[in-house]
């Protein structure tokens, strides 16, 4: 039996980050500034899941497809303070199709929330279109590294 499910979060926009400021091969560093809207546990869950999918990206080059494959441990309030969070993530394991993340998001005020993440890659396919994916991840990236005194692409 096939059953749809249908979320509905009340948020006018998906891209859960707000920017890179550092990128490295087994690092990244990015921004989110949660708002009042979008408190809800989701939001951080999502975010991390973002930064550390993105991050995959940038290490193939945008050459494949990085999803969501599981989310080993989550670790934070079921509503979150909002404010400006830093995310940190960190690549810890590795093989040619799975990385394993250690993903932490915190405030100035303290907030804190943080999980362990597994990505998975394909290559792109009848699904998932290299033409219009590859050019919209890389654009995106391109768009959340830009234009501030901060950001710092490194080759570490």
């Amino acid at each position: 039996m096939d059953m749809i499910i249908t979320v509905h979060t009340s948020l006018d926009r998906f891209l859960m980050i707000d920017r890179i400021m550092e990128v490295s091969s087994s690092r990244i560093l990015a921004e989110k500034n949660i708002l009042k809207t979008e408190e809800r546990i989701f939001t951080g869950i999502e975010t991390l899941a973002q930064t550390g999918a993105l991050h995959v990206r940038y290490l193939l080059s945008f050459s494949k497809h990085a999803f969501l494959l599981s989310i080993k441990s989550y670790e934070g309030p079921t509503q979150l303070p909002y404010g400006l969070y830093t995310i940190s993530g960190l690549c810890e394991n590795r093989s040619c199709d799975a990385f394993e993340y250690s993903i932490k998001a915190e405030s100035m005020d303290g907030g804190t929330f943080k999980g362990r993440f597994l990505f998975a890659v394909s290559n792109y396919g009848s699904d998932f279109k290299q033409t219009h994916l590859e050019d919209h991840y890389r654009n995106i990236f391109s768009c959340l590294t830009k234009d501030t005194e901060k950001n710092s692409i490194t080759n570490v």
